[in-house]
């Protein structure tokens, strides 16, 4: 993707090849970060109108506000969630080094060949992926060992973040602008889980299905 591409070439793009995120690129070539579809749900969240400003009935500024956003170029997207910072690691670098990033809440860094030219781009998932084929090799396969509470996972010090069923998309968006997250557990009226809300339900985000925006996001 260029710098000065829309965002609804953005997520035509990132729709049609299936992908999460893509790198963007100035004039020169180079590159000077990603976009995302959380970066580009954190810019509707910031764009759409105020609740207040905005009935089910009266879709008419959603359709304005839809075709706006549509129109924005990628050089006010960019990062729009403070995921996608522009990361670098060179291919000699140890492992550790990305993935300190990613414990920190970066989802990719850009790998850099030795005369800085660009290999490759490694994600968290690529990371996840590696280990989950080699974990119980070495000395690693101690901890594949052991039980995921073992680990600490579930001691309650990592906060679930949730939305209504009934609560409509755009609402779910700007509670995951808010949090930071890619993802929110929806529950019932009785707090029953009954779902997974992510930035990847947002796959059909083109101008003239913004009002989907008003769906509630168990439809």
């Amino acid at each position: 993707l260029q710098l000065t591409d829309s965002v609804e070439k953005a997520v035509k793009v990132l729709t049609e090849a299936g992908i999460q995120s893509a790198p963007v690129l100035e004039e020169s070539g180079a590159v000077v970060g990603f976009v995302d579809r959380v970066d580009i749900a954190a810019f509707v969240a910031d764009a759409a109108p105020q609740d207040s400003e905005l009935k089910r009935d009266e879709l008419e500024s959603l359709k304005i506000a839809g075709r706006a956003i549509a129109l924005v170029p990628l050089s006010q997207v960019i990062n729009r969630s403070g995921a996608d910072a522009l990361l670098e690691v060179f291919e000699t670098s140890p492992a550790s080094e990305a993935l300190t990033f990613f414990a920190g809440g970066a989802h990719r860094c850009v790998l850099f060949s030795g005369d800085k030219a660009v290999a490759n781009v490694v994600s968290q998932s690529n990371f996840v992926a590696h280990m989950a084929a080699n974990l119980q090799f070495g000395p690693t396969k101690e901890i594949a060992a052991q039980k995921i509470k073992d680990l600490g996972f579930s001691e309650g010090h990592l906060k679930l973040i949730t939305v209504g069923a009934g609560q409509t998309v755009l609402e779910a968006v700007k509670v995951m602008k808010k949090e930071g997250v890619s993802a929110l557990a929806v529950v019932d009226a009785e707090g029953k889980l009954v779902g997974n809300f992510s930035a990847s339900d947002l796959k059909g985000l083109f101008r003239q299905r913004i009002p989907d925006f008003l769906k509630t996001v168990q439809a």
